[in-house]
């Protein structure tokens, strides 16, 4: 069977049985093409700054015995030292919670020119065919990388909308927020759905080129000044100067995969935001 993913996370990911061996088995293999972005920073350095690099991740799932090669091509910093991946009979499981393939490996006999490679995480999203959740991780020397798509998804996080009118707080349910990062120019757009606002609700609504960060811990999206939104309700023009966004504060933490956010729609409410992505 075949399911194909976004470009910007899993570009194709094929399940296949090869031909009958001698044994009269027929052992099945996962091939995944994880086209990524890579975040890499130095532990070692007091400074808050990183490299955001696009990258490419192949790996193949032998589900007979459930070991994995992994192949891939890393950028480490902004002076350009980089390296590859090539290693074999990593340990795979799967996670039915998560919905997809799991691989931990404290050290990696690497055959490519990354020398000591250690502390790999690997997910691979078997479940989405669109925002995959998939991700990699790992250190070698003082350099720490995150790989994910470029789309990065916030499902059901603790919202809470304080109106700006009356000062009354209360919590949102059922809100979600879809962050698409582009490190070509450093800039970040942002989809809302779901969340009211004064009387009306925000089925989607959407802002565009926002400032993007790239911060030690991962990324930090900002607005420059007042920023009124490109799209509204999928088309609807009528209300934008009506939800004008400021003071947005964004964050995601790669390590922790989690998400923080502030912003305020001026003159009607100051939200909050705290989940996991």
């Amino acid at each position: 069977m075949k399911k194909f993913f976004s470009i910007t996370a899993i570009c194709s990911l094929l399940l296949i049985a090869n031909a009958c061996n001698d044994d009269n088995k027929n052992p099945q293999y996962i091939f995944a093409d994880m086209q990524m972005i890579n975040h890499v920073c130095n532990t070692s350095s007091e400074a808050d700054k990183a490299v955001c690099q696009y990258g490419e991740y192949e790996l193949t799932i032998n589900l007979d015995d459930y070991t994995a090669s992994l192949n891939s091509f890393a950028i480490l910093d902004e002076d350009g030292f980089s390296g590859s991946i090539d290693a074999t009979g990593l340990p795979v499981t799967y996670n039915k919670t998560m919905g997809g393939y799991v691989i931990k490996a404290g050290t990696i006999n690497n055959k490519g020119t990354l020398k000591g490679v250690f502390d790999l995480n690997l997910f691979l999203d078997y479940r989405s065919t669109e925002n995959s959740t998939s991700r990699v991780s790992f250190s070698v020397g003082d350099y720490r990388v995150y790989a994910t798509g470029n789309i990065l998804k916030v499902a059901n996080p603790a919202v809470e909308v304080t109106s700006l009118v009356n000062g009354e707080t209360r919590n949102e349910n059922g809100a979600s927020f879809i962050a698409t990062i582009n490190p070509d120019n450093n800039k970040a757009t942002l989809v809302i759905k779901n969340l009211t606002i004064g009387n009306n609700t925000l089925n989607e609504i959407t802002y565009a080129n926002l400032d993007l960060n790239i911060t030690k811990e991962g990324y930090k999206i900002v607005t420059d000044g007042d920023r009124k939104p490109s799209s509204l309700n999928g088309g609807n023009l009528g209300d934008l100067d009506k939800y004008v966004m400021k003071a947005l504060d964004w964050k995601f933490n790669l390590g922790l995969e989690t998400v923080t956010a502030t912003f305020t729609i001026k003159d009607m409410a100051d939200v909050t935001v705290n989940g996991y992505f």
